[in-house]
């Protein structure tokens, strides 16, 4: 196996360098994160509806939880949507516009998180 081999398959084993999605897993609470700097932890057991709007260039997903809005606009976010119905997303943030290119281009890519009360 040459050198070049080698890095190739490690890299196809790491993670992204840049994710909008924390890995899947059975979490409590879903926790939100801004590029500007606002941090929400929301308890999943308030969920009371979700939708998933758009195409997969331009999505949506609306969460309605008891208190909150949280609308989440991106790209992909229809690899997220199985996730979020069984509850297993831990934390997603948003990211500018120009880290799309370092993150892989099936994966989910948040642009703008908007909570409201």
């Amino acid at each position: 196996m040459s050198l070049q081999d080698s890095v190739n398959r490690r890299r196809m084993t790491e993670p992204p360098a840049v994710t909008c999605v924390a890995p899947p897993a059975q979490a409590p609470t879903l926790m939100l994160s801004t590029w500007k700097g606002e941090n929400w932890a929301l308890p999943w057991s308030q969920l009371e509806s979700a939708q998933l709007i758009g195409t997969e260039g331009d999505q949506q997903l609306v969460l309605s939880f008891a208190k909150h809005r949280v609308t989440i606009s991106g790209e992909n976010l229809h690899e997220l949507w199985g996730d979020v119905t069984r509850l297993r997303v831990g934390c997603l943030r948003d990211l500018p516009g120009e880290y799309r290119a370092k993150a892989r281009p099936d994966a989910p890519f948040i642009t703008r998180i908007e909570v409201e009360e």
